[in-house]
């Protein structure tokens, strides 16, 4: 049986890495809300997502990307440009 196959492109430059970050915060906030939104219904539906599992996302991944989403910004061009200072020979 085949199942498939997956391929990642793995951003090889701080601006693709930057760039991929800014992009995926707000989708895993938006699919959080969405699975929280229904959560009744998929905790009945799913035998793997428990009330707990869903009260971790609340607590949890909920506050960590929305810290995330306002501070990665900032704290990326912050270590990016200390690396550039201490480091400069190491890019090409």
């Amino acid at each position: 049986m085949f199942l498939g196959d997956a391929y990642t492109h793995a951003p090889e430059t701080f601006d693709e890495f930057y760039n991929q970050r800014r992009r995926w915060l707000p989708s895993t906030m938006a699919n959080i809300l969405d699975l929280l939104k229904d959560y009744k219904r998929t905790v009945k539906a799913n035998d793997n997502i428990s009330n707990f599992y869903i009260a971790y996302q609340v607590k949890f991944r909920l506050y960590i990307n929305m810290v995330s989403l306002v501070s990665f910004p900032a704290f990326s061009r912050l270590f990016y440009l200390l690396e550039q200072f201490w480091a400069p020979d190491s890019f090409s």
